[in-house]
């Protein structure tokens, strides 16, 4: 009897132990994010241009996420991302660095494979929308282009996020997340109403890359 009451009780607390770890993804969760990104900007018509040539250089990203895991396996989100990226030109033997920050907000469907393994195979991707907080010119050759071209740019622009890693559980509320995050532009970054924008121009987009690291805390 005692040995069946014993053997009883060591099933209910492992049920109870896994059932609690199935659930451990689902419902409410808050966290950060940041990665070194590659960013390249480019336009169908600079790239036919034979006296134009650019380089991506290295910029970053960071800043807060929240969702909800409506399954164990789904759920919707957002980000509010800070974007600094640059981009080197040789315009005509003119050079310079150009210098965009964004806040970008995507709204990101997710998914997560099994959520009582210690490691889950994890998957983001939505559209996106920019909103540019400046646009600077630095390091020319000549001294006269640099500083502010913002108005070069739309202020609003429309785009898409993807991001896959690992989430790795530490402890029943907070995960570790790794992996790789995508995004470009999809409209037109550059405003037609710009003094000197050429008719017939080509759209100008962008595309970011990188290595992201973050931190979530579940709250159910």
């Amino acid at each position: 009897m005692t040995k069946t009451i014993l053997l009883a009780t060591i099933i209910s607390v492992t049920l109870l132990t896994i059932t609690k770890r199935s659930n451990a993804q689902k419902g409410f969760y808050a966290g950060v994010q940041g990665a070194p990104l590659l960013s390249i900007k480019f336009n169908g018509s600079d790239v036919d241009n034979a006296g134009m040539d650019y380089k991506a250089k290295t910029s970053y990203a960071y800043g807060i996420s929240a969702g909800y895991n409506f399954t164990k396996h789904l759920g919707i989100g957002t980000e509010v991302m800070y974007y600094q990226e640059k981009q080197r030109y040789l315009d005509h033997s003119v050079d310079y660095t150009e210098k965009l920050k964004y806040i970008k907000v995507p709204v990101l469907f997710t998914y997560n494979t099994n959520p009582a393994s210690r490691i889950m195979f994890i998957a983001k991707a939505g559209p996106q929308v920019g909103i540019l907080m400046s646009s600077t010119i630095s390091k020319a050759s000549n001294p006269a282009m640099n500083g502010n071209n913002r108005d070069l740019y739309k202020k609003l622009s429309l785009g898409a996020m993807l991001g896959t890693g690992a989430r790795i559980r530490l402890t029943d509320h907070i995960y570790a997340d790794a992996g790789l995050r995508f995004d470009g532009s999809i409209t037109n970054l550059e405003s037609k109403n710009y003094t000197g924008y050429q008719s017939g121009r080509g759209k100008t987009h962008a595309i970011n890359a990188g290595a992201e690291v973050g931190i979530k805390y579940f709250l159910n």
